[in-house]
């Protein structure tokens, strides 16, 4: 970023490890140095992402987590993302009122837009920021590629594969139909 000071942060389950790196330094040698000084003055800003497809800003049974999405503290530029599960965590390095933001996501809406966290000392954290993605009307918007492993020449075998990917707002259900040429021949196939 712009600032002299940015934060790094290391994640091993649930114990972070924020890094002041000093990014202005040329010389990588002492770059890296930087980056192995580590603080345990920090405070921690927690919570998970899901889509809420009935928008009752509750993660009900079928309602998806929501991974690697960022989410942004306001005033440090700090980001995390977050992880498989929907959770993330970020740290703040200093006490005081902390805003954080999730990215946008096509056709939802974080509720809330925001979630704000309060410090008194550091050593804190502040659980249960966190965003429900709601519906905003209907997007039916289905994704298909076709990626091939070779090049395709006359008298070799090739592999591909054939991804699909629902990227609107609604349930699709959809049949995938893959149309050869009359001089290839189909040698085997498997749904993953």
């Amino acid at each position: 970023g712009s600032n002299p000071t940015d934060l790094i942060q290391l994640q091993d389950q649930d114990f972070l490890m924020p890094y002041a790196v000093d990014n202005s330094q040329i010389n990588w040698m002492e770059y890296f140095v930087k980056i192995l000084k580590l603080s345990e003055n920090f405070n921690s800003i927690t919570g998970n992402l899901f889509l809420d497809l009935n928008s009752n800003s509750i993660q009900d049974t079928l309602e998806p987590s929501v991974t690697n999405r960022m989410v942004q503290e306001s005033s440090s530029g700090r980001i995390t993302f977050s992880q498989q599960n929907g959770s993330y965590h970020l740290g703040v390095l200093d006490t005081g009122v902390f805003a954080v933001t999730p990215a946008v996501l096509n056709y939802f809406s974080a509720v809330p837009v925001s979630q704000s966290a309060t410090f008194t000392s550091l050593h804190q954290k502040d659980s249960l920021n966190n965003f429900a993605y709601q519906p905003v009307g209907v997007a039916n918007d289905l994704c298909i590629t076709l990626n091939g492993f070779s090049t395709l020449r006359p008298g070799f075998n090739s592999s591909f594969i054939i991804a699909y990917q629902n990227n609107g707002n609604t349930v699709l259900n959809a049949t995938v139909f893959l149309n050869l040429d009359s001089n290839t021949t189909l040698l085997t196939s498997s749904v993953a």
